[in-house]
């Protein structure tokens, strides 16, 4: 059980006041202790994040918590973040914001040369010019919401709702270009029959950057439910999100399929009972529809 020291109380994370108590210390610009291990003082901060209070830790803080703690974060050498760290990724530590910075444009330009989430050799968190690939953004995000994590009490509960809202406020902790990560980051709703018409209106709201510029690209991470052949070329079907396809071209296919071989045998091997999750760059077309420029699984 987690216990915290915050506004000179003692208290678990089950407690019914942690919230209250979470709301007062924020707006006092109060931190909060975490009490996992006696002998370090090991702060955390409070944000405000979809109209409630959440704890996150302190910038640079991770591999000095208790290996058992939620707070916990494996050492930059063991996850490859030691080689983004400082360049690719800058924590601030008076904000407790990271900044971001890609290896992949988010406007579109003149002709690149082949996507590096086609070209590197391994799907680790690596630098690439001192920037973030597009593999390494998915790994570092799914770290940095905690889904590398495992809590006992999710165990049968990690479905797409809950992976969703630890990458929002994964991504509401970060900024790109001085502006927030979430604001360029679409993730698909939960599909759910009754709320279809309430769910397109919010699509569609995530999506005004997209629909207001053919120039500008966002980034979408989700599970791919199938790939299927399109007319000019082949489609990616994200689950939840049923009537809008992700358009590639046969040559970004062709490459799609070369690169990424080994992580799409395995998933279509395990009948069903796999997770194929893709982050890609993509722009809205004069279709409606979106194109995909980069992408990596």
């Amino acid at each position: 059980m987690q216990h915290y020291h915050l506004l000179e109380r003692e208290i678990a994370e089950d407690d019914p006041g942690l919230t209250g108590l979470l709301a007062q210390a924020h707006e006092q610009r109060e931190r909060a202790i975490c009490l996992c291990r006696r002998d370090h003082k090991l702060p955390l901060y409070i944000a405000h994040r979809q109209g409630g209070y959440v704890l996150a830790r302190w910038p640079g803080t991770g591999p000095r918590h208790a290996s058992a703690c939620n707070h916990y974060e494996a050492p930059d050498f063991l996850t490859g973040l030691g080689q983004v760290r400082g360049s690719a990724v800058v924590e601030h530590e008076d904000s407790g914001e990271t900044e971001l910075k890609f290896a992949f444009p988010l406007s579109r330009g003149p002709a690149r040369a082949a996507p590096s989430a086609f070209t590197n050799d391994k799907p680790e968190v690596r630098s690439n010019g001192l920037r973030l690939t597009m593999q390494g953004l998915l790994h570092f995000l799914w770290d940095k919401a905690e889904l590398t994590h495992w809590h006992p009490r999710m165990a049968g509960k990690r479905n797409w709702f809950v992976i969703r809202r630890a990458l929002i406020h994964a991504a509401l902790a970060c900024k790109v270009r001085g502006e927030s990560l979430a604001r360029v980051l679409f993730l698909p709703e939960r599909f759910q029959l009754e709320q279809k018409e309430d769910i397109a209106g919010r699509r569609r709201s995530d999506l005004a950057m997209a629909h207001a510029s053919p120039q500008a690209i966002m980034v979408v991470i989700g599970e791919i439910k199938a790939i299927e052949p399109a007319r000019f070329g082949e489609k990616i079907i994200v689950r939840h999100l049923p009537d809008w396809p992700f358009l590639m071209d046969e040559e970004m296919a062709r490459r799609f399929h070369k690169r990424f071989a080994v992580e799409e045998e395995l998933w279509r091997s395990d009948g069903g009972g796999g997770h194929l999750v893709m982050s890609a760059t993509f722009s809205i077309s004069v279709s409606g529809l979106p194109q995909i420029f980069e992408i990596a699984v």
